[in-house]
């Protein structure tokens, strides 16, 4: 199931996008600061500095995605790894919490492109965890 693709986001202005690291800062604001009292679209409730996020992790730590969103009326989250819609190997190992992936024990085969979709009627978001881990782990077969 590719569906990374799929997932529009909302249009900026080419003056707000920065090279490097920097902020887009107009976005940030502008997603931060909206009255969901009525209805809306989801959005993140903290700032987000980059589309894909990269994290690196040594094996065997336990690691939280983190996707804080707001909207009304409710949206459903989902998470999609390397293209393909997540669904849990082990689930002791892990779990999904609404906006959080939680992975305990990592293991080099936990590492991709995670990314979490935010959809409800009135749109979607999408942000994406490049997760790199570091060391030797035999722990979870391929």
């Amino acid at each position: 199931n590719e569906i990374q693709d799929s997932f529009i986001n909302p249009p900026l202005d080419d003056d707000v996008y920065y090279d490097g690291d920097q902020q887009r800062s107009q976005q940030v604001e502008y997603f931060h600061s909206i009255n969901c009292s009525i209805q809306c679209p989801p959005h993140w409730i903290e700032p987000v500095a980059q589309q894909t996020q990269t994290l690196v992790y040594p094996t065997s730590a336990s690691i939280s995605l983190k996707c804080p969103y707001q909207a009304k009326p409710k949206a459903k989250i989902t998470w999609v790894k390397d293209g393909h819609i997540f669904v849990p190997e082990l689930i002791e190992l892990f779990s999904i919490d609404d906006m959080y992936l939680n992975i305990t024990k990592a293991t080099m085969y936990d590492a991709g492109l995670y990314t979490c979709v935010v959809e409800n009627s009135l749109g979607n978001i999408s942000r994406s965890f490049q997760l790199i881990v570091q060391g030797r782990s035999l722990d979870r077969p391929v």
